[in-house]
């Protein structure tokens, strides 16, 4: 009997370092950086779709979030927004179905950012719908973009007051986080509104 649970017990650790190997390598795709990959779209749609079912078939759900949210942004390079609209959507309901809040909201704003020049009305909304999820979670990593995402949707439309004023608050949490990176956008951002 002791021989069989050490034979379980070692099935098992297998099978955990198969799962965590896996992991480590979804993730790692899923890291690559769409905007300005030196691979071609077709290829990127390739390997996003191979990763997507990697992690659906150990179900992976963040894994499977991330996967469907880079074959959206792929689509939009390839200007097909109906399908980085629905990938994205997919995207979200995994996010939301998995407690995964923060990467939604994230990707609520981003969807809203990259439908600034296609659709206002529905930019704002799904730009609102990442505002309201990020500050009821106090997400700051994704409030600190948003905002200043949100601050550009604004001064598109001519509301100057009202994008200075996100774009302060980007500005306030960018900051906060001593998010060096974010510090040129919301400069340039408040820059551009107060020219």
């Amino acid at each position: 009997m002791k021989h069989y649970y050490c034979l379980a017990f070692a099935f098992f650790l297998s099978v955990y370092t198969l799962s965590a190997q896996e992991i480590q390598k979804i993730d790692s795709i899923n890291a690559i950086l769409v905007q300005n990959s030196s691979l071609k779209t077709d290829s990127l749609l390739v390997i996003f779709e191979n990763n997507l079912k990697a992690a659906q078939k150990i179900d992976y759900k963040k894994g499977i979030g991330e996967s469907y949210k880079n074959l959206a942004t792929t689509y939009g390079y390839e200007a097909n927004g109906e399908k980085r609209v629905a990938y994205n959507l997919k995207a979200i309901r995994i996010f939301e179905e998995n407690d995964l809040k923060p990467q939604a909201a994230n990707l609520y704003g981003e969807m809203g950012y990259g439908m600034k020049r296609d659709n206002m009305e529905r930019a704002e909304y799904y730009m609102n719908k990442g505002l309201k999820m990020a500050e009821e979670g106090n997400y700051k990593e994704v409030l600190d973009r948003t905002y200043n995402n949100y601050g550009v949707l604004k001064e598109m439309q001519g509301q100057l007051d009202s994008a200075l004023y996100f774009y302060k608050k980007g500005l306030a949490i960018v900051e906060e986080r001593k998010y060096t990176k974010g510090l040129p956008y919301s400069y340039s951002n408040l820059a551009g509104a107060y020219g």
